[in-house]
């Protein structure tokens, strides 16, 4: 067989933003059709959609969490939008 040997120098720091993140993580639940987000701020709109774009269902979080019930079957596959933030979930 072949074997490769490879040197690397790393001349500059790259500034990637990583380690000054800050934030609440947010946590996605799915479970027999209802999704629930948690981790949101209050007031933050929450909106589903189709693997076509059609919204499905619409909510605002409360007390940092939003809770939707999608009425689709285990299986399904969806986008969830919570603010300026987009997820694509399995439920």
């Amino acid at each position: 067989g072949l074997t490769a040997t490879c040197k690397v120098t790393v001349k500059k720091k790259v500034e990637d933003g990583i380690d000054n993140a800050t934030g609440t993580a947010l946590t996605v639940q799915s479970k027999a059709g209802v999704i629930t987000l948690s981790g949101l701020a209050k007031g933050t709109t929450v909106s589903v959609y189709d693997i076509t774009g059609r919204t499905i269902a619409t909510s605002t979080a409360t007390d940092g969490t939003a809770t939707i019930d999608t009425k689709l079957t285990e299986g399904s596959t969806v986008i969830v939008r919570a603010g300026d933030k987009r997820l694509k979930v399995s439920l």
